[in-house]
């Protein structure tokens, strides 16, 4: 369930008649560009929450305490994680109105860590290091999540103390994972190892650690064939501010090779139109990108931009379609590229179409025409070749063409006698 709302005693003086408040409400909606539908959702949850609670106690005239009694009624209630959401959203409606004069974007609170026990400090020691290290922030971040969640396996186990920690343990822990083992494994032996090396916990378990075998199994990437590529980008409808949108997204990952996240967070600065380049720095790893701006990608941004894009002081390239017109987010652009796909009735089987597909797509493409692969290497933001090797293990044809023809054995070869074998 989501965390109740919380006003001070200031706002919470503040109060004004529920059904007045709601008309305020629907204003705010109807002049900030929300849909219909949005606001026929919005009295919905009204209706059919906050209203029947105060008609049942007699309630006219709301403020903030009335939304959080009714709230914590429903939650005790244990009410559906849905239902209980849209109640939230039309209470905080109501509350933003009455104390801010306008609905503020209620965004996901950003999740936090707590290293608080004995062996959490220890453990944030090795976060620290990583930090003077210089280490990439999302690096960092994927060590507290694992690590975070390493703690809490430990304090479900009820082991508070180093000394506690032992190599059965920590093997059910890993053992216990599912997904991305490899990942997990790596940043536990890391601490262990940097535990050891710090003189704070020296028991064995660092090198029971490094006898654990990784899967070194490098499935090939999916990818799309150029005619499939071109049956999703004909199954966008231009037509649309929605459709204008998501062709260009789609035109920048199969023609150009970006990532999502660049993709979203693409300003309106990194594009040259004078001098036809996109130039960026990449969200992953960092590196400074220049792309030709290729003619059929600047005529889907113009087209965008011009025609579909809301008008906005913000400068991210891409917005999202519906008020209030906020930033791209990355599950809105996975959403809009696996709809493309789904629309364009390709046949996808056991295959990962995700956007990520079509930077794949782009490699399978380029070595096809003959491209070096220093060039994909530089097109694609790789750091190496050597991740890019990664990409072309896709291109069976060439990689037949690259094949040996066994030589014809004869049967007296088998049938000789002497040698090693005979002795």
């Amino acid at each position: 369930m989501a965390i109740l709302p919380d006003f001070n005693n200031n706002n919470e003086m503040k109060s004004k008649s529920l059904d007045v408040l709601q008309k305020m409400c629907l204003q705010f909606l109807k002049d900030n560009n929300y849909s219909e539908s949005t606001i026929e959702k919005y009295r919905g949850f009204w209706k059919n929450g906050i209203n029947t609670y105060c008609q049942s106690n007699g309630i006219t005239e709301y403020h903030p305490t009335v939304g959080q009694d009714f709230l914590r009624l429903i939650y005790s209630d244990q009410i559906g994680k849905n239902k209980y959401q849209e109640y939230l959203k039309g209470v905080r409606a109501l509350d933003d109105i009455l104390v801010y004069g306008k609905i503020k974007s209620h965004k996901a609170a950003v999740v936090t860590y707590d290293f608080d026990c004995v062996i959490g400090q220890k453990m944030s020691l090795l976060i620290a290091e990583l930090e003077e290290l210089n280490c990439r922030p999302y690096t960092i971040k994927e060590y507290k999540r694992v690590l975070w969640i390493f703690l809490d396996y430990l304090k479900t186990n009820n082991i508070w103390s180093l000394k506690d920690i032992s190599e059965e343990i920590v093997l059910s822990y890993l053992d216990s994972i599912q997904q991305n083992r490899n990942n997990y494994t790596l940043k536990i032996r890391r601490l262990f190892k940097f535990w050891k090396k710090q003189g704070i916990l020296d028991n064995g378990i660092a090198e029971a650690l490094n006898t654990i075998r990784l899967s070194r199994r490098e499935p090939i990437p999916s990818y799309f064939s150029p005619e499939e590529v071109i049956e999703i980008e004909k199954s966008v409808d231009r037509n649309t501010c929605k459709g204008k949108r998501d062709y260009a997204m789609i035109l920048l990952a199969s023609r150009l090779g970006l990532r999502v996240s660049d993709i979203v967070n693409l300003k309106l600065s990194n594009i040259d139109w004078d001098n036809s380049k996109i130039s960026l720095i990449m969200e992953k790893t960092g590196r400074n990108i220049e792309l030709p701006l290729l003619a059929d990608v600047g005529n889907a941004l113009a087209d965008y931009l011009r025609n579909g894009r809301p008008k906005t002081t913000l400068r991210n390239v891409f917005l999202k379609e519906v008020a209030p017109y906020g930033e791209m987010t990355s599950g809105c652009a996975y959403s809009a590229f696996n709809h493309a796909i789904a629309k364009s009735k390709i046949y996808i089987d056991n295959r990962h179409h995700g956007p990520h597909a079509f930077r794949h797509s782009l490699a399978s493409a380029m070595l096809g025409q003959g491209t070096t692969l220093p060039v994909i290497t530089d097109v694609l933001g790789h750091s190496s070749s050597e991740t890019t090797m990664s990409y072309i293990k896709i291109d069976i044809q060439k990689l037949m063409a690259c094949a040996l023809e066994v030589p014809v054995v004869d049967d007296k070869f088998y049938t000789q006698k002497g040698g090693v074998f005979y002795e």
